[in-house]
């Protein structure tokens, strides 16, 4: 199961915020989840929507390159 978070839906302005997965194998779940560091201001409508705030993603977020090769090595 794959969630993913993003800034709008025009794939040539907006941006992923954050991936999230669950992986189900012979009964056994396994999580994923990144945020990504970004330097485009997140709306607020989009914060109030996904809860994730600039301050969040820049504790937390990580580069976007990085994120996807974990996330392509998790699934």
């Amino acid at each position: 199961m794959i969630d993913i978070e993003t800034d709008g839906l025009d794939e040539k302005k907006n941006h992923i915020l954050e991936i999230g997965a669950v992986r189900f194998d012979h009964g056994k779940e396994t999580y994923f989840t990144e945020l990504i560091a970004g330097s485009t201001p997140i709306p607020a409508k989009i914060s109030e929507l996904t809860g994730i705030t600039e301050q969040l993603r820049q504790d937390e977020g990580k580069e976007e390159s990085r994120v996807l090769g974990a996330f392509r090595a998790f699934i």
